[in-house]
């Protein structure tokens, strides 16, 4: 038994080595640390050594210490540049170790005193590595290679900085964008516009968010705003991989105070939207890691469980996960690396199988919700799941779910939605409860619950019925999905909850 951050764990098998986690990796090179391995803590990080493995090997290229985690802040991560170099901390020093060197792993700088900038630094291309300082408002530009120190430029050192086709461009402390032309050593142009970040630079270009956090095109050359995307309210987060700028954004629908969120793809060519995709209400997005292959986004639900989507380049979502509660991930080629206090996994992108259909009988209203339950029970067909079993009713343009739970199965939930995107948005589902009247979460623009009611049951057997009624501007003939969960079982797919891949279709019968 081990005492660790003021818990307890029993080790068993072989012991030796400690649980790593991947905190930046290329094609050869990954970089590895020690984290705390107990759930509540998800795999965070202790800093004390990093080390370098080779990716075909699993052999040790490198090891070097770096300082621990406080209870106020965590390790500061290196940087995995070009050419297989270490961008790190020893002790108050910034130096940069070259893995593949003919002698071995060596020195290849060290800039002494600026150890501490490692935590805002940044690989800008073209060779330049970005030394952000946001104590003294200035960035210094360093050459990768030889550790020399090229320029120093006043900016806001707490907003990372772009550099594109020679031009450096960054946020002053007054949030004007200013770009400097590397070439000639001289400030080109100031905005008379004020931007929070300065995100990317393509062709005639410059890519900026707002004071108000909207994206917006800036003239490479003049300075001068072009326009805003004014379909989206905010953009929280992007990354940008080669021509692609990919965004969480937010947006308000006209005459309504529902704020979707979505994980959006512009081209930076051209500035035109390559694809949006909602994102299930209520969840948050964590992560977002992009590479030439697409882009992954790491989910907090609404219930704060953890999930994946994998998008291509056509927004086509070709992986979904759901995670532990400590896991996290990296990419591979063609694959995810997930890694926990359970151990590691390789995910690799699994077709959805087809799910069976639901059939739904159509029947006529009564005086009352339960004459026409009561009515359509002997048409139903009821879908089980494990001990419980739910059943689904069409009358008029109204849903009829009924719910039957036995004595020793406290609930289930079905989730309801209409086809559409891979990516159910909504988040609606109705939960049915022994002793208790079920509950929907209904919304304006979806479905809302009008009517619950208790059914005479068998001996023991809690059966009701709720009323579902589409919203207003539901296209006649719009396909319905349902997915069940209950008694430990699910009659969907695999895959999160929130994936209509793995929902099944409602047919009509007579």
């Amino acid at each position: 038994t081990v005492l660790r951050a003021g818990a307890s764990m029993v080790l068993g098998g072989k012991l030796g080595g400690e649980p790593v986690e991947v905190v930046a990796a290329n094609a050869s090179v990954a970089l590895v640390w020690p984290v705390a391995p107990l759930p509540k803590l998800r795999g965070q990080g202790e800093g004390m050594w990093i080390a370098a493995l080779d990716v075909a090997s699993g052999r040790e290229l490198w090891r070097g210490t770096i300082p621990p985690a406080t209870q106020d802040e965590g390790p500061t991560s290196p940087l995995l540049a070009d050419g297989d170099t270490v961008i790190t901390r020893d002790a108050s020093d910034l130096i940069a170790v070259e893995l593949r060197a003919a002698e071995g792993p060596r020195e290849r700088w060290r800039l002494p005193g600026l150890g501490e900038q490692v935590a805002n630094a940044q690989c800008a291309g073209r060779g330049l590595l970005v030394l952000n300082d946001p104590a003294h408002n200035l960035a210094r530009l360093v050459d990768l290679a030889s550790g020399q120190l090229l320029f120093v430029l006043p900016c806001d050192g707490s907003r990372p900085a772009v550099l594109a086709g020679g031009d450096f461009y960054a946020v002053g402390i007054d949030r004007r964008l200013a770009c400097w032309d590397l070439g000639h050593g001289r400030l080109r142009w100031k905005s008379d516009k004020e931007y929070e970040r300065v995100i990317a630079g393509s062709g005639d270009a410059v890519y900026a968010t707002t004071d108000h956090k909207q994206l917006a095109v800036i003239d490479r050359f003049s300075g001068k705003q072009r326009r805003i995307f004014g379909e989206w309210n905010h953009v929280d987060e992007w990354r940008v991989v080669g021509d692609h700028l990919y965004a969480n954004v937010r947006r308000s629908e006209e005459n309504s105070r529902v704020v979707l969120r979505a994980l959006a793809a512009v081209g930076l060519s051209n500035g035109a939207v390559l694809w949006e995709r909602g994102l299930p209400r209520g969840a948050e997005l964590r992560d977002l890691v992009a590479d030439a292959n697409g882009v992954l986004c790491i989910l907090a639900e609404p219930t704060q469980k953890t999930s994946l989507a994998r998008f291509d380049l056509n927004g086509s979502i070709i992986q979904a996960e759901s995670l532990a509660e400590d896991e996290t991930v990296r990419q591979l080629t063609g694959a995810l690396l997930i890694g926990g206090t359970a151990g590691m996994r390789v995910a690799l992108p699994v077709a959805t199988p087809p799910t069976a259909a639901v059939p739904m009988p159509v029947v006529q209203a009564k005086d009352s919700l339960v004459a026409t339950a009561s009515a359509a029970l002997p048409a139903l067909t009821w879908q089980p799941l494990g001990r419980a079993a739910y059943a689904l009713a069409r009358v008029d343009r109204s849903l009829l779910v009924f719910a039957r739970l036995p004595t020793d199965t406290d609930s289930l939930e079905l989730r309801i939605g209409d086809a559409g995107p891979a990516i159910d948005i909504f988040n609606q589902s109705l939960v049915a409860q022994r002793q208790r009247i079920a509950r929907f979460n209904g919304a304006e623009d979806a479905w809302r619950q009008i009517e619950t009611r208790k059914l005479p049951g068998e001996d023991g057997v809690w059966l009701c019925v709720a009323r579902l009624d589409p919203p207003a501007a539901r296209p006649p003939g719009t396909a319905l999905l349902v997915r069940g969960m209950g008694d430990g079982a699910c009659d969907g797919g695999p895959g999160p909850w929130w994936l209509r891949q793995g929902w099944r279709l409602v047919t009509e019968t007579p």
